[in-house]
């Protein structure tokens, strides 16, 4: 299924699938009886061999500091979070970090998906609204001599006990690389909490910089501390790298540190607070620059499910990080259902997002359909955990149409009806198959599979599900009526 004329992004061309990828599920043990435990809880995916290569392509293009925004589409029921599930796992093995967020349906709390995947990493402090206050910054070599430091005037900061911290063991920052606990924020930062202070140390080739601070440190003053080594290693580095306390030789060095305490610009005051559009606008660019900067060291893979639910600001948000991820190892991964794209009395927040995001060629779309008849075949054979009935086979592709979650449904209730049995290691037709269309009973238990997704939470997810089970049908309306007769 596609998008509406006015929100479609162009589809990504499937390359063939690469070598060392493999789909493996979950076996239960057969026992004698026919029941519904005898089958396999949970079948190899089946039929998405392209689409996973394309997304694994885009795992590899993010390793090499190529980042995307993909969005994957499919109605109810097609694959889409199974789809996920197989390529967050390819994606732990090779060293990404993972994060995973839902929209919810009618949910008014603005961002909550990405909140959600930026919690499920530990980078929720990037959604953090605190004004950081710095204290005071130093200016170390590696061996451990103070260069320079610039204390606010007004502080509440200890001199003697932050200078005893920097004397001990040879030096703070000398062992900081050992001693302090990473905080992943990169691999030329550290992080150390001290009674109620902060201490971040940027390193550098010659010298590091340490920053005392209140409050919770944002990705400007990181930025900034980072342009502050790397002025001093192009200005005294190799005198930083050998210098034995003489003033002179560092003149003006503290002009590099001076913006950190003495610009006004971290004393703790959060400026943007009472316009709305600068507030957002300082959340999107901290939020961006903290994945660029966790990317540029660890690659990231963030997963935003069901985007049709998604607010006006998650979709704003995720459009601005998509323009920042082109060059580092970033991959945005979200997914979507075409058929909840009709808006009543305007455009669809999605389709207006999706407009504005191909302007700016960002989206990949990869478009999941339903599986062919022989995909539909194998996957209710490995659904059985055996060989199937040709028979039966054709049947359930009728009545489902290749929509993998109605082919599974359809597949146990089969056998919880006991119109399918297994004898002697093999399925036997023992019951009676009549007029054709999805049963009742199989909508209504693909309903429950889909309200009952982790993470998708309360009353407002589970309706939403129940809601759409109609629209994921096939399109035949027809009754239907599987008879089951048992043996003598």
């Amino acid at each position: 299924m596609g998008l509406p004329a006015n929100g479609r992004a162009r589809a990504e061309v499937l390359p063939d699938r690469p070598e060392g990828i493999s789909i493996v599920g979950d076996h239960g043990t057969m026992e004698p009886g026919g029941l519904a435990t005898d089958l396999v809880e949970r079948p190899p995916m089946v039929g998405r061999e392209k689409e996973l290569a394309t997304l694994v392509g885009h795992l590899d293009g993010a390793k090499e500091a190529r980042g995307s925004l993909v969005l994957l589409s499919g109605e109810a029921g097609i694959g889409k979070t199974r789809l996920l599930e197989e390529v967050q796992a390819i994606a732990r093995e090779r060293g990404f970090l993972v994060l995973t967020g839902h929209a919810m349906y009618e949910s008014l709390t603005p961002y909550m998906p990405f909140f959600e995947a930026l919690k499920s990493g530990g980078l929720e402090h990037l959604f953090s609204e605190e004004a950081p206050r710095v204290e005071g910054a130093y200016l170390v070599t590696h061996s451990g001599l103070l260069v320079r430091e610039v204390v606010r005037e007004h502080t509440d900061l200890d001199a003697n006990l932050f200078a005893s911290m920097l004397a001990t063991v040879s030096g703070f920052v000398e062992d900081s690389l050992v001693m302090m606990k990473r905080s992943g924020d990169g691999g030329t930062l550290d992080r150390l909490s001290h009674g109620g202070f902060t201490i971040l140390v940027e390193h550098g080739k010659s010298a590091d910089l340490a920053v005392v601070l209140t409050g919770r440190e944002n990705e400007f003053l990181i930025e900034d501390m980072r342009e502050a080594v790397s002025g001093a290693e192009k200005a005294y580095g190799n005198l930083l790298a050998a210098w034995d306390g003489d003033d002179e030789m560092v003149t003006g060095v503290e002009e590099l540190l001076d913006p950190l305490v003495k610009s006004g610009k971290y004393d703790g005051t959060s400026y943007g607070t009472k316009d709305s559009k600068a507030r957002r606008n300082l959340l999107f660019e901290n939020v961006a620059l903290g994945l660029a900067r966790h990317a540029s060291n660890e690659p990231i893979l963030a997963c935003l499910e069901d985007l049709q639910w998604a607010d006006p600001s998650t979709l704003a948000l995720l459009h601005h990080v998509a323009r920042s991820a082109r060059d580092v190892g970033l991959v945005l991964l979200g997914t979507f259902r075409p058929e909840d794209l009709a808006a009543v009395g305007g455009t669809h927040p999605l389709v207006a997002a999706m407009e504005r995001l191909n302007r700016d060629e960002l989206p990949r779309t990869i478009e999941l359909a339903r599986l062919s008849t022989e995909d539909t075949a194998t996957l209710a054979r490995q659904t059985l955990g055996m060989g199937g009935i040709p028979e039966v086979e054709r049947r359930v592709y009728g009545e489902t149409e290749g929509n993998p979650l109605f082919v599974i449904q359809l597949a146990r209730l089969l056998v919880e009806e006991g119109i399918l049995r297994k004898e002697d290691g093999q399925w036997r037709l023992v019951g009676e198959l009549l007029e054709t269309g999805i049963p009742r009973r199989v909508r209504r238990l693909a309903s429950q599979e889909r309200s009952a997704t982790p993470l998708r939470g309360g009353s407002a997810g589970s309706r939403a599900s129940n809601a759409m089970s109609s629209s994921a049908r096939p399109s035949s309306g027809r009754n239907s009526t599987w008879k089951s007769s048992q043996p003598p």
